[in-house]
């Protein structure tokens, strides 16, 4: 199965941004190798490895009923802004862009974008695609 368009990687990466944004754990693991690494403003410069470290994050007290909270306000939409594939052999790609996340808040205008750059290095293992590392960076 290493035979993927580009347009399938792209495909792949966004249903993994869905996943963050909407709490999916489940689909979360699914896409991401057990050994994934990150560098993220998370991870305060270090590097961090293995799952445990995201789940975190997707199961905190405000994210436990994600149906719940997005029953009161529009669920988050993600965008990938200039996304970009770079092929690096038959089974490993970069994929870099801008995530924008569009949100409900309680501010004046009643939402919120946020952006930050980022890089995800896809490997095709065993024939299912995963990330294998990520760098994000917050753009103020």
């Amino acid at each position: 199965m290493t035979d993927i368009s580009n347009e399938a990687l792209l495909t792949l990466n966004h249903r993994l941004l869905e996943a963050i944004v909407n709490g999916d754990y489940t689909t979360y693991k699914e896409l991401c190798s057990p050994e994934l690494t990150c560098i993220e403003p998370e991870t305060l410069g270090n590097v961090v490895m293995g799952l445990n470290f995201h789940k975190f994050y997707f199961f905190l007290p405000s994210n436990n009923n994600v149906a719940a909270a997005t029953a009161a306000a529009a669920a988050p939409h993600v965008t990938m802004s200039g996304a970009h594939v770079r092929r690096l052999s038959p089974d490993a790609a970069v994929i870099s862009y801008v995530r924008l996340v569009q949100s409900a808040s309680s501010g004046e205008d009643g939402h919120k974008t946020s952006k930050a750059s980022e890089t995800r290095v896809w490997q095709c293992i065993n024939g299912t695609w995963l990330n294998v590392h990520f760098h994000r960076s917050l753009v103020e």
